[in-house]
């Protein structure tokens, strides 16, 4: 039975490293987070939101906790979180601070609080902070994108992303690009992205290295490329 244990470790602790298209970069653990909640609970949803954010970032296993509105549609609400490990995580997790938002939340939810588990395949370190590049402000647009392959395509859309991430982290108006990949489903992928303004992500999505990729990974997708453009709730 030991034995046996120690192999199941042993194998969650390669899932978790090594995900499509080689290593993780990082051992630090994404969190993303969706709920879509009335339109009469929007603003309990962000004051219970933002009540979370202020206990969480005095936990020291958490290293970030984002809190966006869709633009378009802003009782769609996403949440992005780093923490420091896979025990970080799960520890919040279990915490009554969650317990309590999780309770908040249901009061006006309309779909589940939808979670993913990831690790950084590509692009800016898991913290940021790149020199040389302004800040994030008021007017900057932020995307989080949801793209997933075929599972035999994983590797080249694995590959195809990485490409992506390389270009788009030199092009103009960049605050912050991100490729993450989900722990247990490494075919399953997530853009974080912050762009100084809409004329700089216009930019990007017309991009030569945008469009290459967007031809290059259709024919593997398994779902429709799900992207959208957030506000960051203060």
């Amino acid at each position: 039975m030991r034995a046996a244990a120690l192999v199941l470790s042993l194998l969650a602790t390669i899932a978790l490293t090594t995900g499509a298209g080689g290593p993780a970069l990082s051992q630090e653990i994404f969190l993303v987070q969706y709920i879509d909640v009335t339109p009469a609970g929007k603003d309990k949803a962000a004051a219970a939101l933002r009540e979370a954010r202020a206990l969480v970032t005095k936990d020291d296993g958490n290293q970030l906790f984002e809190i966006y509105a869709e633009s378009a549609r802003p009782t769609r609400f996403a949440v992005v979180s780093l923490w420091r490990n896979q025990k970080a995580v799960d520890a919040y997790g279990a915490s009554p601070t969650f317990r309590v938002l999780r309770d908040q939340l249901e009061l006006v939810r309309v779909t589940p609080f939808d979670e993913r588990w990831l690790t950084l395949l590509a692009g800016d370190p898991a913290g940021g902070g790149v020199g040389g590049r302004a800040a994030s402000s008021p007017g900057a647009i932020h995307i989080v994108t949801h793209m997933d392959s075929i599972p035999p395509f994983k590797d080249e859309a694995a590959d195809a992303l990485k490409r992506l991430a390389e270009a788009s982290v030199r092009q103009p108006g960049v605050v912050r690009y991100q490729v993450l990949v989900q722990t247990n489903r490494p075919n399953h992928f997530k853009l974080i992205e912050t762009w100084a303004d809409q004329k700089a992500f216009d930019a990007h999505a017309a991009s030569g290295p945008a469009k290459q990729f967007r031809d290059f990974v259709q024919k593997g997708t398994g779902s429709p490329y799900d992207e959208r453009l957030y506000k960051l709730v203060n």
